[in-house]
């Protein structure tokens, strides 16, 4: 097989799976990367993982129920919730 026509074909193999190989961290990049904020970030890793068949189970984060004023005063203190 010719240089070019192996160029051809993996070109055209990237190109025809582009869509499905950006749209996770297109979906990723509106999230925030930063300390609190973290439950918006765990949903969408839950809706994926179950989405590719995994068993999942949601867990209630206290902090997050408590509020972030709770949540900055427990780590802090490395308290446990």
């Amino acid at each position: 097989m010719q240089e070019a026509d192996l160029r051809d074909k993996v070109v055209a193999s990237v190109a025809a799976g582009f869509a499905e190989q950006i749209a996770d961290p297109q979906e990723l990049a509106p999230f925030a990367s930063a300390r609190e904020p973290e439950h918006p970030i765990q949903d969408f890793a839950f809706r994926a993982f179950r989405s590719c068949g995994y068993a999942m189970e949601s867990l209630a984060n206290r902090a997050l129920l408590l509020g972030p004023h709770a949540m900055r005063y427990c780590l802090s203190r490395n308290l446990k919730l």
